[in-house]
């Protein structure tokens, strides 16, 4: 099964599709971050 996993994570698809998801995860955050900005902390 180990060899299976590092198969599919050394493709060249499975890292191109990571890094998309990466950043579209970071980006959300970011954005998220930006959008509550001057909201108080209890509300």
């Amino acid at each position: 099964m180990l060899r299976e996993i590092k198969i599919i994570t050394t493709r060249k698809e499975f890292l191109f599709a990571f890094m998309i998801l990466f950043f579209a995860v970071i980006g959300e955050f970011f954005y998220a971050c930006y959008m509550f900005k001057d909201c108080e902390l209890s509300g």
